[in-house]
């Protein structure tokens, strides 16, 4: 859901259709917030958190991050956790190439929407519907 360097400062869960903003917290922690809040000053930021399996869509990827990862300047990921260790950074976001990075690896002011919180049946990367699963649709 959060770092847990994001542990002290506010938080609240994403909503479905929000646009957010990676930003690099007072802790060093890179997370994200409302874009609006920084309109108001670092005192009054308000960590968003994402929980595993939201499908999230990244924009404004640097160029220099495109060659290292192998991905265009907008990409669909999926958000998740590489570790449940304590004191560890582990919310990261998966890429439809099977690469996963931390969040701490995003740079500052990446543009983030939250196209679900992970209860979109629908595939994220274009996958096929298993049959079973297809008569939910």
């Amino acid at each position: 859901m959060c770092d847990y360097s994001l542990a002290e400062i506010r938080n609240r869960l994403a909503l479905e259709g929000e646009e957010l903003a990676t930003h690099r917290f007072r802790t060093h922690t890179v997370g994200l917030i409302s874009p609006c809040d920084l309109a108001c000053g670092e005192s009054s930021v308000t960590a968003v958190c994402i929980p595993p399996g939201a499908n999230l869509v990244l924009t404004g990827i640097p160029a220099y991050l495109q060659v290292r990862w192998g991905v265009k300047e907008e990409e669909p990921v999926v958000f998740t956790q590489t570790s449940m260790e304590v004191n560890r950074h582990r919310d990261a976001v998966q890429f439809s190439n099977g690469s996963t990075f931390l969040l701490q690896e995003l740079p500052e002011g990446l543009r983030v929407t939250v196209r679900s919180l992970g209860s979109d049946p629908a595939p994220l990367h274009g996958t096929a519907v298993p049959a079973e699963q297809e008569s939910l649709l």
